[in-house]
Order: C-alpha cells, then structure tokens, then sequence
C-alpha cells in the first residue's frame, strides 16, 4: 500500500493540474469566440444602420440656397450626429487592438468634419454628406475585409 502511496499521489496532482489547465483554457476559448461574436453582431448592426440611412442616400450634388434655415439641412445634421455616436459606441464595444478601430476612427473624423464644414457652409451640404458617404462606405470596406462574414452594404443604399 505504501509502495503505490507516492506514485498514486503524483498522478492525482498531474491529473488534477492538467484538469485545471485545460478548464481554464477552454473558458478562455469561449470568451474569445464569444467577443469575437459579439463584435461581429454590433458591426453588422453598424453597418446595417449605415445602409438604410436616408441621409447618405447618394444624390446629384448642388447648391442649395438658403439651406441653413431648411428643416433638411437641419435633419441631416442629426442623422450625422447620430450616426456619428452609433460608430462611437461600437467603436468602444470592439478589441482595441484591432484596424477595425482605425476604420471606426476615421469615420468618427469623417462625421466631424461634414459637421464642421456644413456649419459654416450650409448651402453646399448635399455636397458634404457625399463626400461623408463616399468616407463611410471606405470604413466599411475596410472593416469588411478584416472581419470575415461582414459584409460591405454601402451607406444610404438601401434608403427609399
């Protein structure tokens, strides 16, 4: 009985050791996959958004007199607000240490800029949001091509 006592003692530390080792190492498994799930659904609900946005519907750019004192120009800048803090929130919901958060970044900028711009040249905003929708749909080519099963819906396409 004493003889097996050291032996039977070694492999049930072993066996209990590498019990442990592999617990660990399939939970972590799981939250990996489990992120990487979850960031795929909040890109895709990004994404998503971007392609029925009315506002970056691509249209013949012109002047507009008179636009900042229209309710369209006005409605633009909400959606782009919006649609500016939509990017935000994924952007925090998503590895930091991935190109999805340059992409992400860079289409915050993108949003800013229109929003800066057309406030001080309102009559050329139809000029403005093409341009942020040409940036977008960049960002989401981007993301697309980093993260597979997302695909690339240009923004304001699918508006009608």
């Amino acid at each position: 009985m004493w003889e097996t006592f050291l032996p039977d003692l070694v492999v049930a530390l072993v066996g209990a050791l590498v019990g442990a080792v592999l617990t660990v190492a399939i939970a972590y498994g799981t939250f990996l996959l489990q992120q990487a799930r979850q960031e795929k659904q909040v890109v895709r609900g990004l994404i998503n958004d971007l392609y029925h946005r009315r506002a970056l519907a691509v249209v013949s750019p012109h002047e507009i007199p008179n636009a900042g004192e229209r309710k369209d120009f006005e409605r633009a800048g909400l959606s782009v607000i919006d649609i500016r803090d939509h990017i935000r929130r994924v952007r925090d919901q998503v590895r930091q240490d991935t190109e999805t958060v340059n992409a992400l970044s860079n289409m915050i900028r993108a949003c800013n800029r229109y929003l800066e711009v057309s406030e001080g040249n309102p009559n050329f905003y139809a000029f403005l949001l093409n341009e942020l929708q040409r940036d977008l749909e960049e960002g989401v080519t981007q993301i697309a091509e980093r993260m597979r099963g997302v695909d690339a819906l240009p923004p304001g396409r699918g508006a009608i």
